[in-house]
């Protein structure tokens, strides 16, 4: 017989948080990896940025703009 498995709502709150801030912060590195790929030059203060964001809709709309923009001023002039 199995046991039951205990949840507590607080420890499911830590887990989520941390599986969003994962997610970010790898859609952040892959964003990071398509302007070096496009060949950006992208300076300390903007990989501090982009890497500190945790917003993953703003970091998916970087992308989208990173796929096609011709200078980084099109990508984060928001």
């Amino acid at each position: 017989m199995a046991s039951p498995t205990y949840r507590d709502d607080w420890v499911d709150g830590l887990l989520d948080q941390g599986r969003a801030e994962g997610e970010a912060r790898g859609e952040a590195k892959m964003l990071l990896r398509a302007l070096v790929a496009r060949g950006f030059t992208v300076s300390d203060d903007l990989r501090t940025r982009v890497l500190s964001t945790s917003d993953t809709e703003r970091l998916e709309a970087w992308m989208d703009k990173a796929a096609v923009a011709d200078s980084l001023d099109v990508v984060f002039g928001d």
